[in-house]
């Protein structure tokens, strides 16, 4: 990743994190050892989105257009694709919620913590980046 894309897709974390962190309560998970696991599991996924989105936006300034369309252009490009993706992975997540019994209340939590944690995210790659990437300057 060029430097200023990778700072704010890497930017993108804390808040999709925070986030999930201010809906724990709400959802009934405390800070514990699945809890911070669920939120190491999820990383993977926010940063992904937040990489394709950030490099295509980057492709099409590299393109010559205006900065604006570039950000808007490059966004809907991969929006479906990205979309689907997170949506695929909180479906695999949701049977987690499901579960009844002891074991139930523990997978609860990791499910209670990355769904959120990847609305957030989707959230943030197609409106918060590409407001940020559209501001950025082109050095070749």
């Amino acid at each position: 990743l060029r430097p200023a894309v990778a700072f704010w897709v890497s930017m993108g974390i804390p808040v999709c994190f925070m986030g999930g962190i201010i809906l724990m309560p709400f959802l009934g998970v405390t800070v514990n050892i699945i809890s911070l696991f669920a939120f190491i599991l999820v990383l993977g996924v926010v940063v992904n989105d937040a990489i394709v989105t950030g490099e295509n936006i980057y492709k099409k300034l590299s393109t010559g257009i205006s900065p604006l369309q570039a950000a808007i252009e490059g966004t809907q490009e991969v929006a479906a694709p990205v979309t689907f993706g997170v949506l695929t992975t909180i479906a695999a997540f949701v049977p987690l919620a499901m579960m009844e019994g002891r074991r139930g209340a523990l997978f609860a939590q990791i499910a209670a913590i990355v769904i959120p944690v990847l609305i957030f995210s989707l959230i943030e790659s197609k409106l918060i980046l590409p407001a940020h990437l559209k501001h950025l300057k082109i050095v070749e």
